[in-house]
């Protein structure tokens, strides 16, 4: 009875890692804008997108990694893994592979949040991505090591659907503000009586309108003037938003396409960081990278129009 019970164990396990894996559905054969990485691209096993680069040492070359196939679905989650195609020198002569496991949870039909679960990399710039010199593994307590969690999300939202991944904006951001505004490096902070920023949230509560103080042209690092919600997170008393400000130039390198916003429940801090929201990131103190420096900034708030009450 033992022996027969092992076989069928066996024969599970290789079943299971022989099977081929195909993204969700709502991702396969679509192309999907990610917070941080930009345009992901995917076929059914395949995706383009989420680059990082390798300093190769022995010819002193960049090796780009950007396509990837999936490793690891199942409809019951969490996870989905993934691995890249190609391997990489790292270390003078071993081969790697690189993998990310992710953490997906639906928005909308069109929007998902995700937490990364890998280690964070030093040696190939701080990137989130899990490496290893065996090209099968498949087990997510080995891949899965280190979920983000709380603030640390990020967000996809799939092309030419982005109006349909508007959201309600949370509640204690429906209200008309002033601010003022002080950068991660000191250099820009807003005279608090002459050079002032407003916020309308009054007539769209989806979108963010914002006025920008003279001293700092683009505080949500939008080129436009308005910012729309997609997706919210609560952590204890705090408010996390991602923001999607459209389309930017590519060539102003003050403006992303998205955008992450916390606010206190009292509606008075506001922190501001491009692209997605970082690991611990509080309303009332600058937001830190995987590199250990500040980004972003803090405003501080100031209530000109009630908040909405919006059930």
């Amino acid at each position: 009875m033992i022996i027969f019970l092992l076989i069928l164990q066996i024969i599970a396990v290789n079943i299971y890692s022989d099977a081929v894996c195909t993204w969700p559905d709502d991702f396969a054969d679509s192309t999907w804008m990610d917070s941080l990485k930009g345009d992901m691209v995917f076929s059914s096993t395949t995706m383009s997108g989420w680059a990082f680069d390798v300093k190769v040492q022995s010819t002193a070359t960049v090796q780009t990694l950007n396509s990837w196939e999936c490793v690891i679905y199942d409809e019951s989650g969490p996870y989905l893994i993934m691995k890249t195609t190609e391997t990489f020198i790292q270390f003078i002569t071993e081969h790697y592979t690189g993998y990310r496991c992710i953490i997906p949870e639906k928005i909308t039909d069109y929007s998902y949040r995700y937490y990364q679960a890998e280690p964070i990399q030093a040696q190939l710039g701080n990137e989130s991505v899990f490496i290893s010199t065996s090209e099968t593994l498949t087990d997510p307590s080995i891949l899965c090591q280190a979920p983000s969690t709380g603030a640390e999300f990020q967000v996809m939202i799939k092309k030419g659907n982005e109006t349909s991944a508007k959201i309600a904006c949370p509640y204690n951001l429906l209200a008309d503000y002033t601010f003022t505004y002080s950068s991660s490096d000191g250099t820009v902070a807003c005279d608090a009586v002459s050079d002032v920023g407003t916020v309308n949230m009054c007539t769209n509560i989806t979108e963010i309108s914002v006025q920008a103080p003279a001293c700092s042209p683009y505080p949500l690092y939008s080129n436009g003037n308005s910012s729309w919600c997609v997706d919210v997170v609560t952590v204890g008393s705090d408010t996390f938003v991602s923001l999607y400000n459209g389309q930017q130039d590519s060539a102003n390198p003050d403006t992303y396409q998205f955008v992450c916003v916390g606010i206190n429940s009292k509606g008075t801090s506001l922190s501001v960081t491009s692209q997605h929201c970082k690991a611990d990131q509080s309303p009332t103190e600058l937001p830190v990278n995987n590199s250990g420096s500040n980004v972003g900034a803090v405003w501080s708030l100031s209530i000109s129009a009630g908040i909405i009450k919006y059930l």
